[in-house]
C-alpha cells in the first residue's frame, strides 16, 4: 500500500504543475486517487481470475486504455469528443466474454472533459474501469502510467496494451466481438512486431501515428524506465514522445512496427521502408505520405481514423472528401445500432459562434441522402445515454426509414416558384471560382438549398441574362441541370429581357403562366441560398384557412413555429377580406444589410474610413446575437431584397399587375448600385395603391432565412471569415484555406492584414492593417 501511495505521487506530480508545498487538498486528491488505482486493481484482478478459471490464453488477453483529455472549452469540439467517446463505448456493449480475444477497458480521464465521460462509461460492467486524475495530464504518457500503476503482478497477465485517444474515431469497423481487436492482433503476433498502430505516416520520418495504437506488453516495460531519471524525454510533442519512447523501447528489443492501414492498402503486414502516398488533388505535383492529409482514405482501412484536435478546429485542414467520408460512416454506424445516440450535425469548434455552427450542421445534414437518421433537438433526458443540455441535437437510427422528401412530391399541389436569373461567374467549376480571393456561392449550391427544403413542393426555372459569354454557359447549365436528375429544375428558353427588377418580375409572371400548380413565385440569382423550411412558411401562409389569429396565421393550424402564436417576431398584415397574403415576406441575410449598419455607425464618425472601425461592430454584433445580419424586410429603400419576397399568381394574372408600367422616380432609376431601392418601390406601389395584402414570416433560425450573395451571417456559419472594407463592394467572404494562404504570404514585417485583431476577437471577421489600408487592399485583390 505504501508503496503505491508513493508511485503516486510521483505521477500526479509528474503530469502536472504544482506548487512545491502538498496542501491538504492536494494529499486529498492524492488518496483519492490512490482508492481509485485500488477499485481498478480490484476489478484487473477479479478479470484475470476469470481468465484463469475459463483457460484464456495469454495471446487472447489484452488491456485497453482510452484515454480522455482535457477539452479546452475554446477551441475543441464537445460533439466531437462526445461522439468518439459513444462510439467506443459501443464497441465495449457488444464484446462478449466469449469473444476469442478478450479485453479489460480503463477509461482514463485525465482532469475531466466537456463530455462529463462519467455519465456514459459503463463502469458497471466487470471489464471496465473509470480512473478520473485530478489534474490535467498528457496523453503522450499518463494511459501508460495508470497500466504500470497496477504492477508487474497483475498487467504481465495482459500481453498488450492498445492506447486509444479520444482524438481519434473508432473502431469504424469490427466493433462487434472484438474483431477490431483481432485485426490489430493480427500484426502483433507475427513477423516479430513490437507495436501496431492504425495508421503510419512517412511525414518528416517514418513513424506510427499515436492517436491509436498497440504494442507488447515487454515494450512498455521496456520504455517504463524513460519516464523517470536523466533520460526522461522532455518533449511535450505526443509524435515525439512516441518515437523516444515507445518506438525506441521496441526497436531495442529488435521488435517491427506495423500499421492496419498499410496493411489494408498494400499487404505490409510490418513496415518494411517502403512509404504509402496519395495524391489528393489532379495535377498535385508531390505527393503526401501523411494519411491524416489523404481524401481518399477510407475510415475502415484504419479501424481508427485520427479525428479531433487541431486538424478539426477552424481553419479545418482536413481534405473536405475525407470529413465527408467520416460523417457519412459514422451515420452508417449510428444507422446499425439503434441505441447509439450521436450529436449530429457535429460542429466543429466552440465559442460564442457555436450555435450558428450547429444551425449551419443541420441545415447541411438534410442534403446527405441519410434519411434513416432522426434529427432530434432540445433533448432534455437524464439518461446515461443521451444528453441532459438543452438545445444539444443528436441523431439516433429509426426502426423504419423515413421517406424521401422529394417522394411527397406531389404534380399538381400547390407550388413555390422560382425564377433563377444564373450568370457564368456563379458556375461551380473550380476554375471560375478560383477567379476570385472570396469564396463564393455558386449555382450548384443554391440548387443543394432547394433540394434540402422539408416542403418538396417547388419548382425553379433557370434563364440566363443575355449577351456576353451567357450562350456558352448554356451548355454548362444544362450539364449541371442534368446531373440532378429532377423534374422540378428546369431551363427556361431564351434570355432575360433587360436587367431591371420589373423586367424579372415581369418575366416571372409570363413564366408562371405555363404551371398551373405556382402559387407563389419569386425572382432569385444563382449564388442566392435558401434555408430548408423557406418553402414549407410560404406555403403555410397560403393555406391558411378562415380569419385565425393575426399572430398564428403563419403557423396555420399545424403550429409550424413553436411558441409563435403572440410572438413579437410575427407581424401579418392580412386584411379582413383576405384569408391569403397576395406577398410573403421571408426574412433575409445580405451584405446590404451589413452596408446598412455600415453606413449608420459611418455617420457617426469623424473620420468613417479608418482602417481601426472595421471590424469591431462585426465582431461585437456576432457577440451579442446569432444572427445580426437577418432582418424582416420592409418595402422601404435599403430594406428589401427581391430575392425573399414571394407573390401570388393568381393575384398577379387577375389584376394584370405589369411592373414595367409602374413608375420609377429618376433619382431611383439613376441609383445603378442601391440595394433593393427599385424592387422597394414596386412593391410599394402594390401595398399603398393596389391595397394588396402581405404576411412576414417569422426569423426561425437559418432554416427561415433567404441568404442573398454574399451573405456575412452565411459566411461565418459556414465556417469562414467576413472581410470588412469601407466600400461594402469590396467586402465579402474569405475561404479558411484563402485565408491561410493570405497569411502565410502576408508581409511579416509590414503586414497588409491586421491579424493579430483578428486572431484576438472570434475569428469571424478580417480587416487590413494600416499599412494595408494605407495601399487600398490592392495586395488582397492580387493575390
Amino acid at each position: 500500500m505504501p508503496s503505491l501511495f508513493f508511485a503516486l505521487c510521483f505521477t500526479i506530480f509528474a503530469c502536472a504543475t504544482v506548487a512545491s508545498d502538498t496542501s491538504s487538498w492536494q494529499r486529498a486528491e492524492l488518496v483519492q486517487l490512490q482508492q481509485t488505482f485500488l477499485k481498478m486493481a480490484r476489478k484487473v484482478r477479479t478479470e484475470v481470475g476469470k481468465y484463469n478459471t475459463q483457460k484464456v490464453s495469454l495471446d487472447k488477453r489484452n488491456l485497453v486504455v482510452y484515454h480522455i483529455n482535457d477539452v479546452n472549452t475554446e477551441k475543441d469540439s464537445r460533439d466531437i469528443a462526445y461522439n468518439n467517446l459513444q462510439l467506443f463505448i459501443s464497441s465495449i456493449l457488444q464484446h462478449s466474454d466469449k469473444s476469442d480475444q478478450q479485453a479489460f477497458y480503463i477509461f482514463n480521464d485525465a482532469g475531466g472533459s466537456l463530455v462529463d465521460a462519467g455519465r456514459f462509461i459503463p463502469s458497471d460492467r466487470d471489464n471496465v474501469a473509470h480512473v478520473v486524475w485530478p489534474k490535467k495530464c498528457n496523453e503522450k504518457d499518463t494511459p501508460l502510467k495508470t497500466v504500470l500503476q497496477l504492477g508487474p503482478s497483475l498487467y504481465t497477465n495482459f500481453s498488450s496494451v492498445i492506447v486509444i485517444s479520444d482524438k481519434s474515431r473508432g473502431p469504424m469497423t469490427g466493433a462487434k466481438n472484438g474483431q477490431w481487436i483481432q485485426d490489430f492482433r493480427y500484426l502483433l503476433d507475427r513477423n516479430d512486431v513490437g507495436v501496431v498502430g492504425s495508421s503510419f505516416s512517412c511525414d518528416p520520418t517514418p513513424h506510427i501515428q499515436p492517436h491509436m495504437y498497440a504494442m507488447r506488453m515487454d515494450v512498455l516495460v521496456e520504455s517504463a524506465s524513460k519516464f523517470s531519471g536523466s533520460r526522461k524525454p522532455q518533449s511535450s510533442n505526443v509524435v515525439q514522445f512516441f518515437l523516444e519512447t515507445i518506438t525506441a523501447s521496441a526497436t531495442k528489443l529488435n521488435y517491427r512496427q506495423a500499421s492496419v492501414l498499410y496493411y489494408k492498402r498494400d499487404q505490409q503486414e510490418f513496415f518494411e521502408n517502403k512509404c504509402l502516398a496519395e495524391k489528393n488533388a489532379p495535377g498535385q505535383m508531390v505527393a503526401t505520405s501523411n494519411p491524416a492529409t489523404w481524401c481518399n482514405l477510407a475510415p475502415e482501412d484504419a479501424i481508427f481514423v485520427k479525428w479531433g484536435g487541431v486538424p478539426l478546429r477552424p481553419p479545418v485542414l482536413l481534405c473536405p472528401e475525407h470529413v465527408d467520408k467520416v460523417l457519412t460512416a459514422t451515420a452508417k454506424l449510428a444507422e446499425q445500432n439503434p441505441a447509439l445516440h450521436l450529436h449530429f450535425p457535429e460542429v466543429h469548434a466552440r465559442g460564442v459562434i457555436y450555435e450558428l455552427f450547429k444551425q449551419f450542421g443541420i441545415e447541411q445534414w438534410r442534403g446527405r441522402h441519410l434519411p434513416q437518421l432522426l434529427v432530434h433537438s432540445n433533448h432534455t433526458s437524464e439518461s446515461k445515454d443521451s444528453v441532459r443540455e438543452s438545445g444539444i441535437v443528436y441523431a439516433t437510427a429509426l426502426a423504419n426509414p423515413r421517406p424521401s422528401m422529394v417522394d411527397s412530391y406531389t404534380e399538381s399541389a400547390p407550388k413555390v416558384c422560382f425564377l433563377v436569373r444564373v450568370l457564368p461567374k456563379q458556375d461551380s467549376d473550380p476554375s471560375v471560382k478560383k477567379s476570385s480571393v472570396f469564396s463564393l456561392v455558386d449555382v450548384e449550391e443554391m440548387i443543394q438549398s432547394l433540394l434540402r427544403q422539408t416542403n418538396p413542393n417547388w419548382r425553379a426555372m433557370f434563364i440566363l441574362n443575355s449577351g456576353g459569354t451567357s450562350g456558352k454557359f448554356s451548355k454548362r447549365m444544362l450539364t449541371i441541370l442534368q446531373k440532378y436528375d429532377d423534374v422540378r429544375l428546369k431551363m427556361v428558353e431564351g434570355y432575360m429581357d433587360g436587367t431591371t427588377h420589373a423586367a424579372e418580375l415581369d418575366r416571372l409572371t409570363a413564366e408562371m403562366q405555363h404551371h398551373e400548380d405556382c402559387t407563389y413565385g419569386t425572382v432569385t440569382s444563382g449564388d442566392n441560398i435558401y434555408g430548408s423550411e423557406v418553402v414549407q412558411n410560404v406555403l403555410n401562409a397560403y393555406h391558411k384557412e378562415g380569419k385565425e389569429d393575426k399572430d398564428s396565421v403563419v403557423g396555420g393550424k399545424e403550429g409550424l413555429f413553436e411558441g409563435a402564436k403572440g410572438a413579437s417576431n410575427v407581424a401579418v398584415e392580412v386584411g379582413e377580406e383576405d384569408t391569403v397574403p397576395k406577398i410573403v415576406f421571408s426574412p433575409y441575410d445580405s451584405r446590404a444589410t451589413a452596408e446598412f449598419e455600415m453606413n449608420t455607425r459611418n455617420s457617426l464618425r469623424v473620420q468613417p474610413d479608418f482602417w481601426m472601425e472595421q471590424c469591431v461592430s462585426f465582431d461585437a454584433m456576432f457577440a451579442a446575437h446569432t444572427m445580426p445580419y437577418t432582418i424582416q424586410p420592409n418595402p422601404m429603400v435599403g430594406r428589401i431584397e427581391l430575392a425573399g419576397v414571394f407573390l401570388l399568381k393568381d393575384a398577379l394574372l387577375a389584376e394584370k399587375i405589369k411592373f414595367g408600367l409602374i413608375p420609377i422616380p429618376e433619382t431611383i432609376a439613376l441609383e445603378s448600385h442601391c440595394a433593393g431601392c427599385e424592387s422597394a418601390i414596386l412593391l410599394q406601389h402594390l401595398l399603398r395603391n393596389k391595397h394588396w395584402s402581405s404576411t412576414k414570416l417569422p426569423i426561425d433560425g437559418l432554416k427561415s432565412v433567404v441568404f442573398e450573395g454574399p451573405s456575412p451571417t452565411w459566411c461565418v456559419a459556414s465556417g469562414n471569415v467576413w472581410f470588412d472594407y469601407p466600400d461594402h463592394q469590396k467586402t465579402g467572404c474569405v475561404d479558411q484555406r484563402v485565408l491561410k494562404l493570405l497569411q502565410d504570404r502576408d508581409n511579416k514585417d509590414k503586414p497588409y492584414f491586421d491579424w493579430k485583431y483578428s486572431y484576438s476577437r472570434h475569428k469571424v471577421c478580417l480587416r487590413l492593417s494600416e499599412h494595408g489600408y494605407a495601399n487600398k487592399g490592392d495586395i488582397f485583390y492580387t493575390r
